[in-house]
């Protein structure tokens, strides 16, 4: 099963890594992050282990470069129609 969690503040990411953290512990799901709004401001430091995404136009709209892949419109519905779960903070 693949859990998306779209992140629009930057502060969240943190909270939502420990949950990716358990749950690749007990090996329960794949988790996913696309980062909206001014979450794409974060620094990747470690998050290069983990499957995050970032929304080109925020990234654009802020002036700044992502290290993340960047997901235009049509590729950010289509990641989440492929996971099961949607689910933003």
């Amino acid at each position: 099963m693949k859990i998306l969690f779209i992140v629009k503040d930057k502060s969240d990411l943190d909270c939502l890594l420990k949950i990716y953290e358990k749950s690749q512990a007990k090996k329960l799901s794949e988790i996913i992050f696309l980062l909206i709004h001014d979450a794409v401001l974060v620094e990747p430091k470690s998050y290069n282990n983990f499957k995050v995404f970032a929304s080109r136009d925020d990234v654009e709209a802020r002036g700044v470069d992502s290290q993340f892949d960047t997901l235009d419109y049509s590729q950010i519905l289509k990641l989440m129609s492929d996971c099961s779960k949607v689910i933003c903070w």
